[in-house]
């Protein structure tokens, strides 16, 4: 199963943007109608994750004050595809697997790595 992402209204364009360079099959929806999203900017944390867990995709955030005790409550009353919490500040690099991996299908997939700065 190819897991699908959301981008929460507050994660840095620039990583969004790095990242489907990197790799356009991404499956990485955009939290701004304006840039083809979700519609999620201005609205309370629980109903992002309501949206993103309807849709199943797993939440991509900066908000590591409210979001964590906010997905904690959610994940109580319903199924969600998790949530992953970005640092503001990265740094964000890609390579492809090896020649020989790719062959056999071991690692068919771009591997990005995000580094603290």
């Amino acid at each position: 199963m190819k897991v699908r992402f959301q981008a929460d209204a507050n994660v840095d364009r620039r990583i969004v943007r790095a990242t489907l360079r990197r790799d356009p099959a991404i499956d990485l929806q955009l939290a701004t109608v304006a840039r083809g999203g979700a519609g999620l900017r201005g609205i309370p944390d629980a109903q992002v994750l309501a949206v993103m867990a309807q849709e199943g995709r797993m939440l991509l955030s900066h908000d590591h004050h409210t979001m964590p005790r906010h997905f904690g409550d959610f994940i109580t009353i319903q199924q969600s595809q998790g949530m992953i919490i970005l640092p503001q500040r990265m740094l964000i690099s890609a390579k492809r697997p090896s020649r020989a991996k790719a062959m056999t299908g071991a690692a068919s997939a771009t591997i990005i790595h995000l580094h603290l700065v």
